[in-house]
């Protein structure tokens, strides 16, 4: 058994790698609440990796909580091989969530791209024939981000579907502040009762803040598992010292 100093180090390794559990938990909670928040818009951005980050979060969470638990043991039973064994995959955890961390905020700089590509790309076919899931996409993401065209609500008298003799006049109901069917018929000049502000905009800060989130967690916690790094080669060291000496 390790004496003074080390005993305190192994119980500190035990509580570190209790709430590293925790955090593994966290991570995967928070990577599939991205995930979903993202996948909602997966028609508009289609093609990207936009979901990409916060699939790869969730791997990174699932096995941290693995690794939590095989540092736990490790730690309890004074076991060199373990704890050795813990130290160098903690390590590899904290490259990939690094990389992970670093990946998001370069991300983060092609998001204005990305949101023009959607905007742009996919707000003429709404209403077509053969677009019913993007079209089920923009009333989401109209209702969601309470907005309404591409810069604003007046886009769409010179989009495809409002120059259509039915909708001459009209926005769709997912731009009014208080959807029902039927809602935007007229809406298109009179705008009382419609969300007013473009989508690209609101499109562009909702991927912002969920790539941030990405980032700052993978980042964070790849730097709080340096303190788990350290802890368990002072440990794997004092329990080979003790080896030796026996």
């Amino acid at each position: 058994m390790v004496h003074g100093g080390m005993t305190i180090v192994k119980y500190l390794l035990f509580i570190f790698n209790f709430v590293f559990f925790i955090s593994g938990i966290a991570i995967v909670i928070i990577g599939f609440v991205v995930k979903s928040s993202l996948s909602k818009y997966d028609s508009v951005i289609e093609g990207e990796n936009d979901t990409a980050s916060a699939v790869f979060l969730i791997i990174i969470g699932f096995i941290v909580t693995i690794i939590a638990f095989f540092g736990c043991c490790g730690a309890i039973r004074e076991n060199h091989c373990m704890v050795v064994t813990f130290a160098v995959l903690l390590g590899v955890i904290f490259i990939l969530e690094l990389a992970a961390g670093i990946t998001a905020f370069v991300y983060r700089g092609k998001v204005n791209d990305l949101a023009v590509d959607a905007v742009s790309n996919t707000w003429e076919n709404y209403g077509q024939h053969g677009y019913d899931e993007l079209s089920n996409s923009i009333d989401i993401i109209q209702h969601d981000l309470d907005c309404c065209g591409v810069n604003g609500s007046s886009d769409w008298s010179s989009l495809p579907w409002g120059q259509n003799s039915s909708h001459v006049g009209d926005v769709p109901d997912s731009c009014c502040d208080d959807e029902t069917l039927g809602c935007g018929k007229g809406q298109l000049e009179k705008k009382t009762k419609i969300h007013t502000q473009g989508c690209y905009d609101q499109l562009r800060d909702a991927m912002r803040s969920s790539v941030l989130v990405i980032g700052g967690v993978g980042i964070g916690v790849a730097f709080i598992q340096l303190v788990g790094i350290v802890f368990a080669c002072c440990l794997a060291g004092a329990i080979r010292r003790n080896y030796e000496m026996v």
